[in-house]
């Protein structure tokens, strides 16, 4: 999990030090993108598969996988609240609303790609959520 989360998902650190909150989006959502259509990597997301798809007596590993996912929503969500405080979104946004919905953009993009769709197919609907934004 470390390896994969300092080397294909490197993006995701790298997203959460951008100036504002829809540059921290788009680069989740754009990166997340990229990491799917990179050739000859495994279609979908490994926290996704690896934590979903475990049979019994892999408990430990499923519960790894919720903890890293929640974490990731944690972290998203504090670097939301942060841009709310800077003023950088709208007043009634709530930032752990914000976090989950960019987070369930990245899953279902995961999702999609294991089904097979294209790079072009996931870049579309990126840019649809992204024309969802509040920011």
């Amino acid at each position: 999990m470390d390896r994969y989360r300092e080397g294909p998902m490197r993006f995701m650190h790298e997203a959460l030090d951008r100036p504002s909150a829809r540059a921290v989006i788009e680069g989740l959502l754009r990166g997340t993108v990229e990491f799917l259509a990179c050739p000859g990597h495994p279609p979908g997301c490994l926290s996704l598969q690896g934590g979903l798809t475990c049979g019994s007596g892999m408990e430990d590993v499923k519960d790894a996988m919720v903890e890293w996912r929640k974490m990731g929503l944690l972290t998203l969500q504090k670097r939301m609240q942060r841009a709310k405080q800077e003023g950088d979104l709208p007043r009634d946004t709530d930032p752990k609303d914000l976090a989950r919905y960019v987070l369930v953009v990245m899953n279902g993009l995961a999702v999609q790609a294991a089904n097979g769709a294209t790079a072009a197919e996931l870049k579309r609907a990126t840019e649809l959520a992204l024309r969802a934004l509040p920011v």
